[in-house]
């Protein structure tokens, strides 16, 4: 049994007999305080190579044996011994080194000894094991860092990784793709054995995954990409390539990421089976599933994706059609229908289930970020199920505003299956779902002990709630109300109008007339002085809307009171100028107009829903209101009430 529990960081001498790749990726990953371990020296079998020169150039100890200058192989062995362990290593790492070690060494360096090898062993041992592995035609090699022993790379196996073998494959490019991993893979199970998390009793080895913290990181080697929103795609898949990471790809994203001369393979090669029925299956294949759910962490579920040769993936990259945009375009619903995503939500739940192994972006406002993160060593657990998290409600947003469709455009009114259209009220589905995210938290609510925050609907960019602020304080939950009930009110009439409100009450709303118009843009300014006249002491410290733009003479009239907010859809050149002399006034953008589905007050345990009260409604005509109580009043009274 081995297992290593060193006072860190341990010494490591490293053997080299070419470039020294793999020696300068340890060389790379020890530049990070936190990584456990440190070279102290490099040996090589021959004099002036490349690896010798990197260590040379990180201030190394270097030397090197060859086994010319010795009578015999064990002679050259003890001498190797005793040169290494002259620096007093605690673990020596074989890298790339084209000697096998006799039992004379490995007895006598007092330590123990690992070797990297570009195949997943017992396959395909010896030098020639890339050129065998094409030779065999496996679709699935790879890497492994096995223990040292006497024999040819036939100690007990430390750690692998695997390698999918693409159709054009020749001996050099599925090397350096084997290389990449390889690197990646020595880092990681030097720091394993320093952790002592690392056993071994006979050939059975298992390196445990211990209790990660937030902070740990895990590479990226192979991501799957498939998108309908191809917002910087070009620069995540050169950004991805540029750090050594595997990309595989569907239809119209892998055609992009090609003619972008990005090396990518399709999802195709993969599964070995073909796109079909018009695009509806891409993905839907247990070699993509099955690299997106394997929980990599446990050793069953590497040894099957070994025996299923399926090579698991540590990043899906997704976004899902476009349903909500089709269905707001006037589509008909065979259109909506076919916009309905089925392989990308399947891909997107997958992944975030199994966040402890692989990472998922569903938001391209995210790739930057991603990159530097990669760039970094990976993804952190937390990253991790933050993204899980951020997928979840993505693809609940999304089958929210499919169920709603489907039950509120293509099957209305209907309660459920069978049930007669008449038993349902007119308008009300028998079932709403709305999915909400925060979009700013507020300094209290309509107390001061009261916290508060602002949500929107999930795709909802207009509205009160989307509002652009071009001016004064933060908003307050109160400021919030009041603007909305100003707002709706403004928007009650397609004639230029203003409503002022303070404290939820009217304190005057006012149309403009035709006749009020004049070239300076007074029509607006006179509605508004219209509704300030009708309760100027109420109307100090309101909030004013308008559903037309605000001129520079409503500007100049608003600036003489105290106002809390002005909204409006927009305001004229020189009108904001005006109102940003007041410090404090609130001046916000929105754009649309209020929505004239129903409104929803929440009541314990549930909802009150009703249609929106409209100004001239259908059968709400004040010319037809009768007398219920009271004396009649005077036509003129009467005419100035409606």
């Amino acid at each position: 049994m081995l297992r290593r529990e060193l006072s860190m960081p341990i010494r490591v001498v490293v053997l080299v007999s070419g470039s020294g790749t793999l020696l300068q990726a340890l060389l790379d990953a020890q530049q990070e305080v936190s990584y456990p371990a440190r070279v102290v020296a490099v040996g090589a079998d021959r004099p002036g190579i490349e690896g010798l020169a990197r260590a040379e150039r990180a201030g190394l100890p270097a030397f090197s044996l060859a086994l010319r200058d010795f009578p015999d192989r064990h002679s050259w062995n003890v001498a190797l011994a005793a040169e290494v362990r002259a620096h007093r290593p605690h673990l020596v790492v074989s890298a790339g080194f084209m000697k096998v070690l006799s039992l004379a060494f490995l007895s006598e360096v007092g330590c123990p000894v690992i070797n990297t090898h570009p195949a997943l062993l017992p396959s395909f041992p010896g030098v020639r094991a890339v050129r065998d592995a094409l030779e065999y035609g496996v679709k699935l090699t790879g890497c492994t860092v096995h223990l040292v022993d006497a024999g040819v790379d036939t100690g007990p196996v430390l750690a692998q990784r695997a390698v999918p073998v693409s159709g054009g494959d020749t001996e050099q490019t599925l090397h350096e793709r084997i290389k990449i991993e390889e690197r990646r893979l020595l880092v990681s199970t030097v720091a394993d054995l320093v952790s002592g998390v690392a056993t071994v009793t006979g050939r059975e080895v298992d390196i445990a995954v211990s209790n990660s913290t937030d902070t740990e990181r895990r590479a990226v080697r192979r991501a799957l990409i498939s998108v309908y929103d191809k917002t910087g795609l070009l620069d995540l898949a050169t950004g991805l390539h540029s750090a050594g990471v595997e990309i595989v790809s569907t239809g119209s994203t892998a055609h992009r990421i090609a003619d972008a001369g990005v090396p990518v393979t399709r999802v195709e090669a993969v599964t070995s089976f073909p796109e079909c029925l018009d695009g509806r299956v891409k993905t839907l294949h247990p070699k993509i599933h099955a690299g997106l759910l394997a929980d990599t962490r446990k050793s069953e579920h590497r040894d099957q994706l070994s025996e299923l040769g399926v090579a698991p993936f540590d990043l899906l990259v997704s976004n899902l059609y476009p349903f909500t945009e089709t269905v707001a375009s006037g589509a008909d619903a065979e259109q909506c229908v076919e916009q309905i995503d089925i392989g990308g939500p399947a891909m997107v739940r997958a992944a975030a289930k199994n966040h402890a192994s692989v990472a998922v972006l569903v938001d391209p406002s995210r790739y930057t970020w991603a990159l530097e993160q990669i760039g970094l060593g990976g993804f952190s657990l937390l990253d991790r199920q933050r993204l899980a998290a951020e997928a979840y409600r993505h693809t609940a947003g999304y089958d929210v505003a499919v169920a709603s469709w489907m039950g509120n455009v293509l099957a209305p009114e209907i309660d459920a299956v069978g049930t007669d259209e008449a038993a349902a009220p007119a308008g009300f589905p028998s079932w709403i779902g709305a999915t909400w995210q925060r979009r700013a938290g507020l300094r209290y609510g309509e107390n001061p002990h009261q916290a508060a925050a602002l949500y929107i609907g999930t795709g909802d960019t207009g509205g009160l709630a989307g509002a652009e602020q071009l001016h004064g304080k933060e908003m307050s939950y109160n400021n919030y109300v009041d603007a909305d009930a100003a707002w709706r009110a403004a928007h009650d009439h397609e004639a230029p109008c203003v409503a002022i409100i303070k404290h939820a009450n009217p304190c005057g709303i006012a149309v403009a007339t035709v006749s009020d118009a004049d070239a300076t843009g007074a029509t607006i300014a006179e509605a508004h002085r219209k509704a300030h006249e009708c309760d100027p002491v109420s109307a100090f410290g309101g909030v004013i809307a308008t559903n037309r733009e605000v001129s520079v003479p409503m500007a100049e009239q608003v600036s003489e009171v105290f106002t809390e907010v002005v909204v409006a859809p927009s305001y004229a050149d020189g009108a904001l100028e005006v109102l940003a002399r007041k410090k404090n006034v609130r001046v916000l953008r929105v754009s649309g107009r209020p929505g004239l589905g129903a409104e929803m007050r929440q009541i314990s345990g549930g909802l009150l829903i009703q249609r929106r009260d409209l100004v001239d409604a259908p059968g709400d005509d004040p010319a037809k209101w009768t007398l219920a109580t009271g004396e009649p009043v005077d036509p003129a009274t009467l005419a100035d009430l409606v």
